[in-house]
């Protein structure tokens, strides 16, 4: 969607798990439901399997930040014609999805692809989830909605602020 006021400026919406929880409450007031596009899901989704059970505010930002992904790689700077190869994201059961996008995020560095933005946003988004997945991983009580603060709304935001592709 665009904003109508400026055809330049994107908005990206997603309303297909939109529901009203109550405070502190994850699981859904209805039947488990299909997950959204599987290219985009988020990784802990992909595992629970074809259904989502729970919400958590995190993998609205994964899935941002898959979408980030897609649109600075599949079409590069304008380009109209798609580059690259996305069959793995996108066709295959769900586990093997989850295996790929892991993978993609735990090389040393992480292992995303090129592009002007890969620097400035791309590893930085990326070494958020390594570190969130990695405390989770030494401390299980590490609370499962900012994997230990690191995915956040705010983290998010300072590294896609504009200023900071100056830096």
């Amino acid at each position: 969607m665009v904003d109508a006021n400026d055809h330049s400026v994107g908005v990206l919406i997603d309303l297909d798990l939109a529901v009203r929880l109550k405070e502190g409450e994850r699981r859904l007031p209805f039947e488990p439901v299909p997950a959204g596009t599987l290219a985009f899901r988020a990784i802990d989704i992909l595992w629970q399997g074809e259904f989502v059970h729970e919400l958590r505010y995190r993998y609205d930002l994964e899935s941002f930040f898959y979408t980030l992904v897609w649109i600075l790689t599949y079409h590069p700077r304008g380009f109209s014609t798609p580059v690259g190869e996305w069959s793995e994201w996108y066709d295959g059961h769900p586990l093997a999805i989850a295996h790929s996008k892991a993978g993609m995020f735990f090389g040393t560095p992480p292992n995303m692809p090129g592009g002007p933005l890969k620097e400035p946003w791309l590893l930085k988004l990326a070494n958020l989830f390594v570190q969130g997945h990695r405390i989770r991983a030494r401390d299980k009580t590490t609370d499962k909605e900012t994997m230990g603060g690191y995915l956040t709304y705010q983290k998010f935001m300072a590294i896609l602020d504009p200023d900071s592709l100056s830096e």
